[in-house]
């Protein structure tokens, strides 16, 4: 797509778009995107949307996915 790489590890590519960032992960098995949003303090932002109906889905030491009660899947990354 002509997007310009910023970063690459063995596990995922991080591709500037011009307006978002796009992370791609190097697994076998495909995924839908997930956007991702950049907070202070992912433990208080954890537990504010466990308390507003959200649950986790998957998790690592400062970020996680989250699914909204909608059904929608979101990526949250501690600054």
């Amino acid at each position: 797509m002509g997007f310009r790489l910023l970063e690459e590890s063995d596990k995922q590519l991080l591709f500037d778009t011009g307006l978002l960032k796009f992370l791609v992960d190097k697994e076998e098995k495909s995924h839908f995107p997930i956007p991702s949003f950049i907070v202070e303090n992912v433990e208080s932002t954890k537990q504010y949307l466990m308390e507003n109906g959200c649950k986790i889905v998957r998790e690592g030491k400062n970020w996680f996915w989250f699914q909204d009660p909608f059904g929608m899947v979101y990526d949250i990354i501690q600054k």
